[in-house]
Protein backbone atom coordinates (compact mmCIF):
# COMPACT_ATOMS: atom_id res chain seq x y z
CA UNK A 1 0.00 0.00 0.00
CA UNK A 2 1.43 3.62 -1.06
CA UNK A 3 2.33 5.95 2.25
CA UNK A 4 -0.03 8.29 2.65
CA UNK A 5 0.78 11.99 1.33
CA UNK A 6 1.55 14.83 4.07
CA UNK A 7 -1.78 17.21 4.72
CA UNK A 8 -2.01 20.72 4.44
CA UNK A 9 -4.54 21.53 7.17
CA UNK A 10 -7.41 24.18 6.27
CA UNK A 11 -7.66 26.54 9.22
CA UNK A 12 -5.05 28.39 11.54
CA UNK A 13 -6.74 29.22 14.34
CA UNK A 14 -7.84 27.34 17.61
CA UNK A 15 -9.70 24.79 16.57
CA UNK A 16 -6.87 23.70 13.64
CA UNK A 17 -4.40 23.47 16.97
CA UNK A 18 -6.78 21.02 18.36
CA UNK A 19 -7.32 19.20 14.98
CA UNK A 20 -3.22 19.37 14.47
CA UNK A 21 -2.73 18.03 17.95
CA UNK A 22 -5.29 15.16 17.10
CA UNK A 23 -3.69 14.41 13.81
CA UNK A 24 0.12 14.14 15.71
CA UNK A 25 -1.25 12.20 18.26
CA UNK A 26 -3.73 9.28 16.39
CA UNK A 27 -2.23 9.20 13.25
CA UNK A 28 0.81 8.60 11.40
CA UNK A 29 0.35 11.68 8.64
CA UNK A 30 2.61 14.42 8.73
CA UNK A 31 1.56 18.12 8.72
CA UNK A 32 3.75 19.96 6.12
CA UNK A 33 1.71 23.12 7.03
CA UNK A 34 -1.43 25.29 7.04
CA UNK A 35 -3.71 26.99 4.74
CA UNK A 36 -6.40 30.03 4.93
CA UNK A 37 -8.05 32.48 2.40
CA UNK A 38 -5.68 35.74 2.68
CA UNK A 39 -7.95 37.65 4.55
CA UNK A 40 -6.94 35.49 7.35
CA UNK A 41 -3.26 34.88 7.46
CA UNK A 42 -1.77 36.66 10.08
CA UNK A 43 2.09 35.92 9.11
CA UNK A 44 3.92 33.23 7.90
CA UNK A 45 3.94 30.94 9.71
CA UNK A 46 1.25 28.74 12.21
CA UNK A 47 2.59 26.21 15.10
CA UNK A 48 5.53 26.73 13.90
CA UNK A 49 4.81 25.64 10.18
CA UNK A 50 4.00 27.48 7.08
CA UNK A 51 0.97 28.98 6.30
CA UNK A 52 -0.28 29.73 2.86
CA UNK A 53 -2.56 32.24 1.42
CA UNK A 54 -4.81 29.62 -0.34
CA UNK A 55 -5.36 31.67 -3.51
CA UNK A 56 -1.18 30.68 -4.04
CA UNK A 57 -1.52 27.11 -4.29
CA UNK A 58 -0.81 25.32 -7.11
CA UNK A 59 -1.93 22.62 -8.86
CA UNK A 60 1.76 20.80 -7.75
CA UNK A 61 0.59 21.12 -4.35
CA UNK A 62 -2.36 19.61 -4.86
CA UNK A 63 -0.11 16.45 -6.13
CA UNK A 64 2.13 17.02 -2.93
CA UNK A 65 -0.50 17.42 0.10
CA UNK A 66 -3.69 15.58 0.86
CA UNK A 67 -5.85 18.58 2.69
CA UNK A 68 -7.82 18.35 6.33
CA UNK A 69 -10.66 20.68 6.90
CA UNK A 70 -9.78 22.62 10.11
CA UNK A 71 -12.64 25.26 10.69
CA UNK A 72 -14.52 24.30 13.91
CA UNK A 73 -17.06 25.24 16.22
CA UNK A 74 -17.61 29.17 16.47
CA UNK A 75 -17.47 29.17 12.57
CA UNK A 76 -21.29 27.93 10.99
CA UNK A 77 -22.06 25.43 8.74
CA UNK A 78 -21.79 26.83 5.73
CA UNK A 79 -18.46 28.52 6.15
CA UNK A 80 -17.13 24.68 6.49
CA UNK A 81 -19.42 23.63 3.30
CA UNK A 82 -17.81 26.68 1.41
CA UNK A 83 -14.26 25.97 2.75
CA UNK A 84 -14.72 22.28 1.63
CA UNK A 85 -15.93 23.43 -1.52
CA UNK A 86 -13.20 25.88 -2.43
CA UNK A 87 -10.49 22.48 -1.56
CA UNK A 88 -12.48 20.24 -3.67
CA UNK A 89 -12.48 23.03 -6.56
CA UNK A 90 -8.57 23.09 -6.42
CA UNK A 91 -8.67 19.27 -6.72
CA UNK A 92 -7.37 18.61 -3.06
CA UNK A 93 -8.20 15.07 -1.45
CA UNK A 94 -10.07 16.41 1.61
CA UNK A 95 -9.37 13.51 4.84
CA UNK A 96 -11.72 12.55 7.02
CA UNK A 97 -10.77 12.18 11.15
CA UNK A 98 -11.78 9.80 12.57
CA UNK A 99 -11.02 9.86 16.49
CA UNK A 100 -10.34 6.75 17.93
CA UNK A 101 -13.01 6.19 20.61
CA UNK A 102 -15.62 7.34 17.87
CA UNK A 103 -17.58 4.15 17.53
CA UNK A 104 -18.40 4.74 13.83
CA UNK A 105 -20.57 1.62 12.16
CA UNK A 106 -21.07 2.90 8.73
CA UNK A 107 -18.68 2.98 5.78
CA UNK A 108 -20.76 5.54 4.40
CA UNK A 109 -19.09 8.58 5.16
CA UNK A 110 -17.89 11.07 2.80
CA UNK A 111 -14.61 13.51 2.74
CA UNK A 112 -13.50 16.47 5.16
CA UNK A 113 -15.48 14.76 8.51
CA UNK A 114 -13.71 15.34 11.60
CA UNK A 115 -15.53 12.64 14.14
CA UNK A 116 -14.67 13.67 17.40
CA UNK A 117 -14.05 11.78 21.05
CA UNK A 118 -17.24 9.77 22.21
CA UNK A 119 -19.57 9.93 19.28
CA UNK A 120 -21.10 7.73 17.80
CA UNK A 121 -22.61 7.14 13.86
CA UNK A 122 -25.05 4.14 13.36
CA UNK A 123 -25.61 1.26 11.72
CA UNK A 124 -26.86 2.50 8.15
CA UNK A 125 -26.51 5.68 8.33
CA UNK A 126 -24.54 7.82 5.43
CA UNK A 127 -22.85 10.67 6.34
CA UNK A 128 -22.16 13.25 3.49
CA UNK A 129 -19.31 15.93 3.23
CA UNK A 130 -17.38 18.48 5.76
CA UNK A 131 -19.43 17.88 8.89
CA UNK A 132 -17.64 18.41 12.41
CA UNK A 133 -19.41 15.99 14.56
Amino acid sequence: MASLKPVLIFGAGSFASLVAKYIERFTDWGIDGYTVDRAYCQGVQFNGRPLIPFDELTRQDVERWDAVLAVGYSSSGNVRKHAFGELKEKGFTVRNFVHPTCECYTDELGEGNLLLENTVIGFGATLGNANLI
